[in-house]
């Protein structure tokens, strides 16, 4: 430029603008692509630019009226392009999230979907399971996946429940047997629930109140020992070891006369017992129970 010879290695003065512009475009596209950043609108843009080589002009460049220099110019055409980048939308209802409208809300990754079916808005969570019917509100599950919803899902589910609770104790003060047992297992499960979030001591008064509640009925035996086994490792989270080693031994010898010394869920209390004990402080006892279960397991 300003009236230089350009350093052409062979080729004609078209050739090296054309080789000059072509790598001048390629850094402007990556230069785009990397500082693009998507608006807050429901669908984000980002734009790259791409440059065509139409022809060179010839510049005289002017003080006044005397010609001070000369200088090539390349014409482009330029075209922009716009990429249109959708925003995650509910999996059911497929609207967008909405920060501000609390229904609208999305949840993402709360169960083990992923991809287009990972986003899912509060309003939809629970639509779906108040879909289910009163002998389904247990079920804190997704319906694609059928994994239990965790963090807000599980949260807002096991809230909507406790509210549901609340709602048919003061109601309807006096159950009769299975409306007791059904009350009683949603109670399980929005302690269970409680207990995942560390919420320990709500969780522990929940227990508490299924296992008397449950003691004098004959279908929630298993419901009841389920509480008492879960109330145990409640209390020993808590620190209260001496209390959770009474619910522990119970559990552990209700399971074992109920299904065998065998089964699953007897072995389960009795490890479970083992590691209360040795947090209690005698090893020698908790070493012992752990061998016994290991033995039964083989």
């Amino acid at each position: 430029a300003w009236g230089r010879p350009l350093p052409s290695e062979g080729l004609s003065l078209e050739e090296v603008v054309r080789a000059s512009l072509s790598l001048t475009s390629t850094r402007l596209r990556s230069t785009s692509t990397s500082t693009s950043s998507p608006s807050p609108s429901s669908s984000s843009r980002s734009t790259s630019t791409s440059d065509e080589f139409l022809r060179l002009v010839p510049l005289t460049l002017r003080r006044g009226e005397e010609a001070v220099g000369f200088s090539l110019a390349a014409l482009l055409r330029r075209e922009k392009r716009i990429e249109v980048i959708q925003q995650r939308t509910c999996r059911i209802c497929l609207e967008p999230g909405s920060k501000t409208i609390p229904e609208r809300q999305l949840l993402v990754n709360v169960c083990a979907c992923r991809g287009s079916l990972g986003a899912i808005c509060r309003g939809c969570v629970l639509q779906a399971w108040k879909s289910r019917g009163e002998e389904n509100k247990n079920d804190l599950s997704c319906r694609v996946c059928h994994q239990p919803f965790v963090g807000q899902a599980q949260q807002l589910l096991s809230d909507n429940l406790k509210s549901d609770i609340k709602t048919k104790e003061e109601s309807k003060p006096v159950l009769d047997e299975d409306e007791e047992l059904k009350l009683c297992t949603h109670k399980i499960t929005v302690a269970t629930k409680l207990w995942q979030q560390g919420q320990n001591a709500e969780a522990a008064k929940l227990f508490s109140e299924c296992i008397a509640g449950l003691s004098g009925l004959p279908k929630g035996r298993n419901y009841e020992l389920t509480a008492r086994h879960n109330l145990a490792l409640v209390l020993h989270a808590q620190g209260s070891i001496q209390e959770a080693l009474v619910q522990a031994k119970a559990a552990k010898k209700a399971f074992s006369e109920s299904f065998g010394p065998e089964h699953q869920l007897t072995l389960k209390a009795a490890h479970n017992e083992a590691m209360i004990v040795a947090e209690a402080g005698d090893r020698a006892s908790a070493g012992s129970s752990y061998r016994a279960v290991l033995d039964l397991r083989r």
